[in-house]
């Protein structure tokens, strides 16, 4: 084996259960906090979350974690395909309308 290598000397890491989040008791809301999360701060990146999931409840008057759902259900952000911010015709956004002069 190579130096470095990933893999384990004495076998088989088993896969950790992920457990749900203690506010929203959601599986996917602990994912995306793990996903936010930095340098170990698990506190803020709950922050963080919980921030926008309050922001969304306060202008839509919806569930912030239904509405996160609805959005993952849709197909989630146009980054999570791993394609660049610009990778739309012409460099725009969807939601930007073009103006030809």
């Amino acid at each position: 084996m190579k130096e470095g290598s990933e893999v384990p000397r004495r076998g088989n890491v088993p896969k950790r259960e992920i457990l749900p989040d203690p506010i929203y008791n959601s599986v996917l809301v602990t994912k995306l906090v793990n996903s936010i999360m930095l340098d170990g701060k698990k506190g803020v990146a709950q922050k963080v979350v919980y921030g926008a999931f309050g922001i969304v409840e306060e202008k839509l008057g919806k569930n912030g974690l239904e509405v996160f759902q609805q959005a993952m259900e849709k197909g989630g952000c146009p980054f999570a395909a791993g394609r660049p911010p610009f990778a739309f015709s012409g460099g725009y956004w969807p939601s930007q309308e073009r103006v030809i002069s």
